[in-house]
């Protein structure tokens, strides 16, 4: 807890200093300025501060909510947890590594191109929001660049903690799913009302459990989704200058290239929730008519009815279909770019 206190003290820190030096420099062209640099460090500190707070709020729900996974993952059979313990460690290994070779690719390229500034130390600790308040000193240059990091691994840690979270969820509806496969076929008929009722009311659980972490989640899923977009149309954006030397080359490709891997890997971890918990259907569609009852239908119109995703806070649902509404966003976003690029250089012309 005091550690947390801490890093949301730095991150509200950082988030007033960014805010104060666009309030007083907001005169300036905006050209002359190159005032992205402006909303990229609200944005990015101001998200960081946001997913302090909401994971201050859910470990305080956390003892309560993990206590209620571990009991329904009792009643279902472990049949994938091995193979899903290998996904998480893997997709955090890579999303750990791609964050690190990010970070280091950043601060050698802000370092080897101050070619003007012959202290490269001091230019690599320089923080323009702070050092314009208080003038350049070395201790507050570290203290500047300590928040930083810190700042960056949470950044990095809540598209971690979703992606773990949306594979576990998925690979219990999962289980669900491959035991119901192996076992609806043997049922005895004079047993067959009691077998599906069981069913029904252990996907009921399942059910109202990924509601409860749909709601959990979804301010970090909105957080996420909002950052990762904006982050991935700044790169775009970014695209669109010359770059004029192969570290700003490299770190442009690091870069971007790390962003859209942290958001493919909640996208895809988190839709397979969803085509997981109707991963049933086929099985209930091919139940024999000697076998089908009332526990039957009502198992099929719930897996049929329901929507179990997550969510940001209600505002979209994590989908196949989003993950298409968000790559045309982008798609769109970069014909206009290119289009006002080319308009830009007829008229400088």
């Amino acid at each position: 807890m005091f550690y947390s206190m801490v890093v949301i003290a730095i991150n509200i820190t950082h988030c007033s200093f960014a805010i104060n030096r666009y309030v007083r420099d907001r005169g300036v062209s905006y050209k002359s300025l190159g005032i992205t640099s402006y909303y990229r460090d609200i944005m990015f500190f101001g998200s960081a501060l946001l997913v302090s707070i909401s994971f201050l709020i859910l470990v305080r729900q956390w003892k309560d909510f993990i206590s209620k996974w571990a009991a329904l993952q009792s009643e279902i059979n472990n049949y994938e947890s091995l193979t899903v313990q290998k996904k998480i460690k893997l997709l955090t290994y890579c999303l750990i590594f791609s964050s690190i070779f990010e970070h280091i690719l950043s601060n050698t390229q802000f370092m080897l191109t101050a070619e003007a500034n012959p202290d490269r130390l001091r230019a690599f600790l320089d923080n323009a929001n702070i050092t314009s308040v208080f003038g350049y000193n070395v201790w507050l240059a570290l203290f500047a660049y300590l928040g930083n990091f810190l700042v960056t691994l949470i950044w990095n840690y809540a598209d971690i903690f979703l992606t773990a979270i949306s594979l576990s969820l998925a690979n219990m509806f999962k289980q669900f799913n491959k035991e119901l496969r192996m076992t609806a076929a043997t049922v005895p008929e004079d047993k067959a009302i009691s077998y599906w009722r069981k069913k029904r009311e252990l996907y009921n659980s399942l059910s109202l459990f990924a509601k409860t972490v749909e709601d959990k989640m979804s301010r970090l899923v909105l957080i996420s989704f909002a950052v990762n977009l904006y982050f991935i149309c700044i790169q775009l954006l970014n695209s669109i200058k010359p770059l004029t030397s192969f570290l700003r080359v490299a770190y442009f490709c690091g870069s971007f290239g790390h962003i859209l891997f942290r958001t493919c890997s909640v996208c895809f971890a988190a839709t397979s929730i969803y085509e997981h918990s109707k991963g049933s259907l086929p099985i209930l569609y091919s139940v024999p008519s000697e076998q089908f009852n009332t526990e039957v239908q009502r198992l099929t119109n719930q897996v049929t009815s329901e929507t179990l995703a997550l969510t940001g806070c209600k505002f979209f649902t994590v989908t196949r279909s989003l993950m298409l509404t968000i790559a045309g966003t982008i798609v769109t976003y970069e014909v206009v770019l290119v289009q006002f690029s080319g308009m830009s250089d007829d008229g400088g012309s």
